[in-house]
């Protein structure tokens, strides 16, 4: 998804034919349908993963995910553009799955610096990909289909990545997870995380702080284009590109220098509820950039005054994004037991994708709506504030048996005996009508 960002602004005009007014509308639905999609089959998937593995779903994840990208990059139709994002995410939780498969091999404080690791290296290829989407449109390849569609060189580059990875990992990559006897339906699933409070929690934290980060992104990209006229910060698809790869790579090296010695010395809730107040402060104060070319009469985005401040804001902000993402996942891989990790991770990534994938929506809407009205983009960066601050909140509220778990406690202890208790039920029942 992000090697689009750079040029997403761009593509719907030039390449789909929308008017200005609804650009950001439009790009908010491309970006959030993958997310979207996600919602219907990510729960499916994941039970799917706790019954007979998780290798050959993640290698599905990769194939589906390139042959889209492709038909992507190929359409002059909106439509056709926005099924491709809609069948890949129907058919890829390569997320939820990948964090299944840390879970499978770790636990407590190690599994708190594998997801760490795991988010880094989603934020090195999110690095790579802004970095490269924007400069690959302004190269020329005398080929067809390429001539006149300046959009299809990143998607092409993107999906032949995905073929890549699919090659390299069918063969080296192992099997984590072998499914249990008593392997619970998804009726009986469902159930149990229904009736776990702490999970209940956990899932709807994940689903505001996605929202937020789905929306975080698209409001990035639609500020980062948008005239300075408007108190945006005029900028085109290369140093949109280059905003962003600043962001990826900002929390890529927090994650891999610094996260380690700080999940030692730290639990894994402070961290968090650390991350997403350095994340609701920072996103309010993004538009204020927009201001600075008035303040020092410029009107060039690339002055020295734009960067500075913008480099500091993406760099606080990315380090926030990182350690709540990490943090948040290992709170809620701590919380469950092994046969459950593939569903739990499933059910956490349909409703994260759906809340995910509205934010880009809500943000390109209530985009559309500052400009026509307040002729400034302030609306959606408050909005995306107050999200973060509820994920803040609804975290203090545990309570400590809560908080043992989410460290790591065994999930047989006291404060996982009814969930225990109404699995054993379950399956005596099962055995019982056999």
């Amino acid at each position: 998804m992000t090697i689009m960002l750079p040029f997403i602004s761009e593509q719907t005009t030039q390449r789909f034919g929308i008017s200005e007014e609804w650009v950001g509308t439009a790009a908010g639905v491309l970006l959030g349908s993958f997310s979207i999609a996600e919602f219907f089959t990510g729960f499916l998937i994941g039970h799917i993963a706790d019954k007979y593995g998780r290798k050959k779903l993640i290698l599905f994840g990769l194939l589906t995910g390139s042959v889209c990208t492709a038909v992507y990059g190929l359409t002059d139709n909106f439509w056709i553009a926005l099924a491709s994002r809609t069948v890949s995410g129907l058919t890829n939780a390569n997320i939820a799955l990948t964090r299944a498969v840390c879970a499978d091999i770790t636990t407590g404080k190690a599994r708190a610096i594998a997801f760490a690791y795991q988010s880094a290296a989603f934020s090195l290829s999110r690095a790579i990909a802004s970095g490269v989407g924007g400069p690959l449109t302004a190269l020329t390849i005398p080929l067809p289909y390429f001539e006149g569609n300046p959009f299809l060189l990143p998607c092409v580059v993107a999906a032949a990545f995905n073929l890549v990875t699919l090659v390299v990992s069918a063969p080296i990559l192992p099997e984590t997870y072998s499914p249990t006897v008593t392997h619970l339906s998804l009726k009986e699933g469902l159930h149990m995380i229904r009736h776990d409070k702490l999970i209940v929690k956990l899932l709807g934290t994940f689903s505001i702080n996605a929202f937020c980060n789905g929306g975080l992104l698209a409001a990035y990209v639609l500020f980062f284009a948008l005239k300075t006229s408007e108190h945006g910060l005029g900028f085109g698809p290369i140093t949109t590109g280059i905003a962003l790869f600043v962001f990826s790579v900002a929390g890529f090296v927090f994650q891999v220098s610094c996260f380690k010695s700080l999940v030692t010395s730290h639990s894994v809730v402070w961290i968090y509820k650390s991350g997403v107040l350095i994340l609701g402060f920072s996103i309010v104060a993004m538009p204020l950039t927009g201001y600075i070319y008035q303040i020092f009469d410029v009107s060039t985005p690339s002055t020295v005054a734009i960067w500075s401040v913008l480099v500091i804001i993406l760099g606080v902000t990315s380090v926030g994004w990182m350690v709540a993402l990490s943090t948040l996942g290992s709170m809620q891989s701590n919380s469950v037991s092994s046969d459950r990790q593939g569903l739990v991770q499933g059910v956490n990534q349909s409703l994260s994708a759906g809340t995910r994938g509205l934010g880009p929506i809500c943000v390109g809407f209530m985009f559309s709506i500052s400009i026509a009205v307040v002729r400034s983009p302030l609306l959606e960066f408050v909005m995306l504030g107050i999200g973060y601050f509820l994920c803040f909140a609804i975290i203090s509220s545990l309570t400590s048996g809560e908080l043992q778990r989410t460290e790591g406690a065994s999930v047989s202890d006291a404060n996982n005996d009814n969930g225990k208790e109404e699995d054993e039920l379950l399956i005596k029942k099962r055995q019982r009508m056999a």
